[in-house]
């Protein structure tokens, strides 16, 4: 798929990028290039995110200064979430795939002679 302007926007918003984001806009559309619906592309997006969050977040999850203690969320979470997301996507996309599979059987042929009779 080559994505529109405001698909892109949407994709943002399906993968929580709406602010500051991980991917340029010629990232995204490189991605949803790869697949065939925007559910898809939200999907992949997802799975590379949890992807960047062991490097995003460090080694540190909890912190304190003086009495102030700062505790972050757990990196087993985010990617828990993340490929939560990424399966939710994925699992939308199929059912938005565009398309109708038809069951066609070719017909009996009978050869009498030189003619063909189809039955």
């Amino acid at each position: 798929m080559t994505p529109t302007a405001a698909q892109l926007t949407r994709l943002r918003k399906m993968i929580d990028e709406s602010g500051t984001s991980r991917f340029t806009d010629a990232e995204l559309t490189s991605i949803c290039s790869e697949v065939s619906n925007i559910y898809f592309a939200a999907a992949e997006c997802w799975a590379e995110k949890a992807g960047m969050m062991q490097r995003e977040m460090g080694a540190i999850e909890a912190d304190s200064y003086g009495e102030e203690a700062i505790r972050f969320t757990a990196l087993t979470a985010r990617l828990n979430y993340a490929m939560r997301m990424s399966e939710h996507y994925t699992t939308m996309g199929k059912r938005n795939i565009g398309g109708i599979m038809l069951d066609i059987k070719p017909p009996t042929v009978i050869y009498v002679g030189d003619d063909a009779v189809e039955g």
